[in-house]
Formats: structure tokens, sequence, C-alpha cells
């Protein structure tokens, strides 16, 4: 469902990141449900009308825009979920793989990139590659 941009408009609204969220904290244990998870907030941070990773539109595009506030809203926390995720998985590849694409699209809002300075991103990466 979450491919198709018409329908990643509509799941955040919905609720479905608040849910994505609470999961992992919940489950944080069982890693197919966060790797999945994870892979959720990949296909939601996604920007619309524009290539994977790219803050450049599209050339059929006229702008870009990512599905809502839900991706930087520190209250939803999909920021420090995706940190903390790192944190608690430094030796599952499957897990990290999928936290560092979503932080790749979450660091696509300028609103992210502080947060995840502040968090040690950087810092968690390298350290998860030792």
């Amino acid at each position: 469902l979450s491919l198709n941009e018409a329908v990643r408009q509509i799941l955040p609204v919905l609720g479905a990141v608040d849910l994505v969220i609470v999961s992992m904290k919940i489950h944080y244990l069982n890693q197919a449900l966060i790797e999945n998870a994870l892979w959720t907030l990949v296909i939601l941070g996604r920007p619309l009308g524009s290539f994977e990773g790219s803050p450049f539109p599209h050339r059929m595009s006229t702008s870009i825009s990512h599905v809502s506030q839900f991706m930087s809203d520190p209250g939803v926390g999909v920021v420090a979920a995706v940190v903390d995720t790192i944190r608690n998985n430094t030796a599952n590849p499957g897990v990290l793989a999928k936290a560092f694409w979503a932080i790749v699209n979450l660091s696509l809002l300028d609103c992210n990139k502080q947060t995840l300075v502040e968090l040690q991103v950087i810092r968690l990466i390298v350290k998860s590659m030792v």
C-alpha cells in the first residue's frame, strides 16, 4: 500500500506512523517486526515527486514534498525511534541496513538534520561498523 504516492499521503493521517513507532517500542526484541517497521518508515519517508534519497524534484514533477509533518514531528518520535533502534541493534545487519536507509530519507527534511546531529547518529553508524 505504501508504495503508491496517494496512499502514502493518507497513511500518516490515519495514524500509521504512530502505530509503527508504538509497535517498535513494544516489540523491540522482535527483529522481524523491527525490520518490517523500519522498511515501512523507509517507504513512508520517501519524498513525494522525487527520487529515493534525493531532495531534488523529479523531471516530471514541479515540486517535491514529504508525506507530512509526521516524519519530523518530535511528538511522533520517528527520528528518536530509528536512532534508538540503531543503539539497540548494533550487531544486526538487517536492522541496521533499514535503519540507515530510513535515516537517509529522514535527513532530507531540514528540521530532522539538527535532531540527528544532536542524537549523534553519525557516531552510532560508525560504531556499528566496527
